[in-house]
């Protein structure tokens, strides 16, 4: 999760994750789900969605945007 972060140009000592989700219930969830599952939540303005199959940032679809 914090490389998917680092990635989108957040530097890892600009935040504290827990104070957006607990890493050690995540993963437990995610570990634990007998079903696929994702679980959404916005770190810092960049939105996450984390899966047992990894982090995705979620990236809107343009292709819906007004104007076009």
């Amino acid at each position: 999760m914090i490389e998917t972060l680092e990635t989108c140009g957040l530097e890892d000592d600009s935040y504290q994750l827990h104070d957006y989700v607990d890493p050690d219930a995540l993963e437990q969830v995610i570990a634990s789900a007998d079903e696929n599952i994702t679980v959404q939540f916005t770190v810092e303005g960049i939105p996450l969605d984390v899966s047992p199959d990894g982090v995705d940032v979620i990236v809107e679809d343009e292709s819906q945007s007004v104007g076009e």
